[in-house]
């Protein structure tokens, strides 16, 4: 059994189902892929939208369109940490240099408290990816974005 599917296994199967009919359904090859892509394996095309399908199935805010919130203490979760692990992997080897930064750095492109970027990560405005450490980092562009939305919303 592959290793991240370890914390699937002991959950309920409704209606005889296997782990192995789960695995072949849109969902399972979705998270498949996430796996295999954070463990260093190629795969065609963008992670992200592997990502952002299962982000959204998982965790969609019912009453925002476009938005998540991931539950609390989430990314120090076995599918936290994978999300972030894909994630990172992504803005590490396919962007350029600099493109991911800290919460520092967030904090003074939009001149807002370090809390309100953790917030914002929170509430899923911000795509959130830990490191190992627990390190929050983010995309610049989509923190970049965020800020002239705000900027347009407030005059």
């Amino acid at each position: 059994m592959r290793p991240y599917f370890k914390w699937l296994t002991p959950c309920f199967l409704p209606g005889g189902q296997t782990i192995e009919r789960l695995r072949a359904g849109p969902l399972g090859q979705r998270l498949t892929a996430i796996a295999d892509y954070a463990e260093r394996y190629a795969y065609q095309g963008d992670i992200r939208v592997e990502l952002q399908s299962v982000i959204m199935t998982l965790f969609a805010d019912m009453i925002q369109q476009h938005t998540f919130r991931y539950p609390q203490k989430f990314h120090q979760t076995p599918l936290g940490s994978l999300f972030s692990q894909a994630a990172l992997r992504f803005f590490r080897q396919e962007r350029p240099a600099g493109r991911l930064i800290k919460v520092a750095e967030a904090r003074q492109i939009c001149n807002v408290s370090r809390q309100i970027i953790h917030e914002w990560a929170a509430d899923g405005l911000l795509w959130p990816m830990y490191d190992e450490h627990g390190t929050l980092w983010l995309d610049r562009a989509e923190v970049e974005r965020w800020q002239q939305k705000r900027a347009l919303s407030q005059g």
